[in-house]
């Protein structure tokens, strides 16, 4: 089983690896993702590493990235986060058709793709171009043999989104981590945040459910 991954060495992705226990990883590293500052950028390295590696089995879209910020203090730079998480995975499954090989495709989306949230209308945007992404790329490559089918987290624990995301809520509200958490999790009906394995565990049936289920966003919100 080969399998393409971004931002597979840390975090979910690397859960989900573990769990897939793949024969061949080819990894488009974060940081990597993070130096490609442009659009065009974006495209080349999706371009590069596709055409070299694939085909695979398998795609995981699941490198992400966020800044929160209130609307009219939101800087320039910021629209990396569409290009990053909506652009690069369109580039990766625009360059893996070129193939012209069936492939499971999992894209790693969020619960902001419908439940908005302050401070990240880019993030919470890009998720909902990504979730209806899924939907067209499904309604398009599925009668080639495609699965397509996106995954949509609540907070989970343990990962670098969650700790990042968390440090810039703090200085943004002026809240303590305690008031904070406690916030978050009376927002959640059964009281808790994700555990990671949880979401590696839910990230793997989705890569391994019936065919049929396709152009879908599977949610875990814990209740919400």
């Amino acid at each position: 089983m080969d399998v393409l991954i971004t931002g597979g060495e840390q975090g979910l992705g690397k859960a989900i690896l573990d769990q897939l226990k793949p024969d061949r990883i080819t990894n488009i590293r974060g940081n990597d993702i993070i130096h490609a500052y442009n659009m065009d950028e974006m495209k080349a390295l999706a371009d590069d590493i596709v055409g070299e590696s694939g085909p695979f089995d398998i795609i995981i879209n699941n490198f992400g990235t966020n800044h929160l910020s209130w609307i009219g203090t939101t800087s320039k730079s910021d629209a990396f986060i569409m290009e990053a998480n909506v652009m690069l995975p369109y580039w990766i499954i625009n360059a893996a058709v070129k193939w012209e090989r069936p492939c499971r495709v999992l894209n790693i989306s969020s619960m902001t793709y419908r439940v908005p949230q302050r401070c990240t209308s880019l993030y919470c945007a890009s998720k909902a171009a990504l979730s209806q992404m899924t939907k067209v790329m499904a309604r398009e490559l599925a009668p080639k043999g495609w699965q397509i089918n996106a995954f949509a987290p609540g907070k989970i624990l343990g990962t670098r989104m969650t700790a990042m995301v968390d440090a810039q809520v703090l200085d943004l509200r002026g809240w303590e981590r305690e008031d904070a958490d406690e916030y978050a999790k009376g927002l959640v009906p059964m009281g808790r945040f994700m555990l990671l394995e949880e979401a590696a565990d839910i990230a793997v049936y989705t890569l391994t459910a019936p065919s049929y289920i396709n152009g879908t966003t599977i949610e875990a919100f814990g209740g919400l």
